[in-house]
């Protein structure tokens, strides 16, 4: 397998400056991600290259080889400084909380809700305040019963907070990876909910899909199309997920950028169709 590294040496060559911007941040990511480096080093390394890539400019040699590895290195450090401060929280941050164990009050807005094959009640909360305090993040809330507030819902969640641990079964995912890669850095076993309010945007949208699917359609199709448009595997019963993992297409069940191109490339043809101008369109279309 050919390292990142090694392709953006290919691409210096190359006069893509696009490319070869965009290879040598991915190479520092990777570089980070393989050998963590401590962030000062990285900050101080990334200053020096941009002060000699200055130097270069201002004396003309900038479009050389020196120039170009110094360009390439300039973006690999800045790389792997972003990959280094992307776990970086900030002080009110619910992952930096000293609530960790105890019970606490929260406050925020449901951004996805379900119901697990055990029937248990899980939301996703993106958090408002914390113990009256203003906090943000996201919190996994799971209640043994009840209903699941609408995506878009003002809670107000009663609980213990607890910190995702780490996997115990050798050879399983790492749980807590998996919710750190969605915005989740805490857990809240709930025994009250209670919505407070609303709020539109797209959570209002997807609970608008969500009962759109519910009424047209039965259960078993309805939990099917939630988790290939909205990501919502929760209804998709085991058998059918063992059934698309046996078969290699259990990514199908998981919100992707090909769905997601799948939908722009709808509504971009559709507004062409209508009329729609195509400054309006492509507009449209991104939003």
């Amino acid at each position: 397998m050919v390292s990142p590294i090694a392709v953006v040496q290919q691409s210096m060559h190359m006069r893509r400056p696009a490319l070869r911007t965009a290879l040598a941040f991915s190479a520092g990511i990777w570089f980070a991600h393989r050998f963590p480096l401590p962030l000062p080093l990285l900050f101080g390394l990334s200053l020096c290259l941009l002060g000699l890539c200055c130097i270069l400019w201002k004396k003309g040699r900038s479009e050389g080889t020196l120039g170009a590895i110094l360009f390439c290195a300039l973006f690999a450090s800045v790389g792997a400084l972003r990959y280094g401060t992307a776990d970086v929280l900030p002080p009110d941050h619910i992952g930096t909380s000293t609530f960790f164990g105890r019970r606490v009050a929260l406050k925020g807005r449901v951004t996805e809700s379900y119901r697990t094959e055990s029937s248990q009640v899980r939301a996703v909360v993106e958090v408002e305040e914390l113990e009256g305090r203003k906090a943000e993040g996201k919190v996994l809330v799971s209640m043994p019963r009840g209903s699941p507030p609408p995506p878009g819902s003002e809670v107000e969640v009663y609980g213990r907070l607890r910190r995702p641990g780490p996997t115990r079964n050798p050879g399983t995912p790492d749980g807590r990876a998996l919710l750190e890669r969605r915005g989740i850095y805490a857990l809240l076993y709930a025994d009250r909910m209670q919505t407070i309010g609303r709020k539109g945007g797209i959570p209002a949208v997807r609970a608008l899909v969500r009962r759109a699917l519910e009424l047209d359609l039965p259960g078993l199709h309805a939990g099917v199309l939630k988790g290939l448009i909205l990501g919502e595997r929760g209804e998709v019963p085991r058998w059918l997920r063992d059934a698309f993992a046996r078969s290699g297409t259990a990514h199908i069940l998981a919100v992707s950028g090909l769905h997601t191109g799948f939908i722009a490339a709808f509504l971009f043809f559709l507004f062409g169709f209508i009329g729609v101008p195509r400054r309006v369109t492509v507009g449209l279309t991104v939003s």
